[in-house]
């Protein structure tokens, strides 16, 4: 659901997404979200307008989406990375597995920190 803070209206909601303890990430005009069935979700930011929903094949119950260098981020329970091309059709760039289900990850200056439920890894971007 999107609400405008300064009159407290909704603007728009969706029924699209199941429960989720997420952070949705917004790029462009474009916004992404994971949930529990293991869906990652992309919509208009203004709209609501639902561009597509991708199976992750697991859920994504403790991470939020997150987008660095028009890529999306999201993680699942299954202790699987996966990286998604920013835009209005869902394009799978990579998919890797870890040693432990990851938190949200976030980046500054080129270093991608990702927390797991045992390690916090900050992995260089660029050379």
């Amino acid at each position: 659901m999107r609400l405008d803070i300064a009159t407290g209206q909704k603007i728009w909601e969706s029924r699209k997404v199941d429960r989720s303890l997420g952070t949705p990430a917004i790029h462009d005009g474009l916004l992404y979200l994971p949930d529990y069935s293991g869906r990652l979700h992309c919509f208009d930011a203004d709209t609501g307008r639902h561009y597509w929903q991708y199976d992750l094949n697991a859920p994504a119950w403790e991470s939020s989406a997150a987008v660095i260098e028009d890529k999306v981020y999201v993680s699942t329970d299954k202790k699987e990375l996966w990286v998604f091309k920013t835009g209005r059709q869902p394009e799978v760039v990579s998919k890797c597995r870890l040693d432990s289900v990851a938190i949200t990850l976030t980046c500054k200056e080129g270093v991608l920190y990702l927390p797991t439920q045992r390690r916090l890894f900050a992995i260089k971007l660029h050379p």
